[in-house]
């Protein structure tokens, strides 16, 4: 009896953690990812925690003095995966795009996007930033 209720207890713990690691793991959606200015939050999306926080302080640090220097905007996004049925160049670009990062005038935007499962990143650029 007492053997059952700790098999039941453990087989419901079991579910419930594989559970909340798929949910975790779920693939974004490109308006499913967090944009760091709409939030205040600078230029890093990292919704996924893969970088810590002095790591994306650094970083939003290093793209401030950046932009100041050369007028570009620049934005990182770093997920753990994104649409299975999308290529990276396609989902970055699309992302690039719904942000519109980098002025019209100018089309002086950059993005770094990283997909750590896939192992996959992309340099998404504006004309306006080429030559740089």
């Amino acid at each position: 009896m007492l053997r059952t209720r700790l098999l039941k207890a453990f087989l419901l713990f079991l579910f419930t953690t594989l559970a909340v690691i798929t949910y975790a793991q779920k693939p974004y959606r490109v308006n499913e990812i967090p944009d760091p200015k709409k939030d205040g939050g600078g230029w890093v999306s990292n919704p996924d925690g893969i970088l810590t926080l002095d790591v994306v302080n650094q970083i939003n640090s290093a793209i401030s003095d950046f932009e100041q220097k050369t007028n570009i905007q620049v934005a990182v996004v770093i997920v753990n995966d994104f649409e299975k049925d999308k290529e990276d160049f396609d989902f970055a670009y699309e992302l690039f795009n719904t942000w519109g990062i980098g002025q019209k005038t100018s089309n002086n935007g950059l993005l770094l996007f990283i997909a750590k499962d896939r192992r996959k990143y992309r340099f998404i650029t504006g004309t306006g930033t080429e030559g740089v």
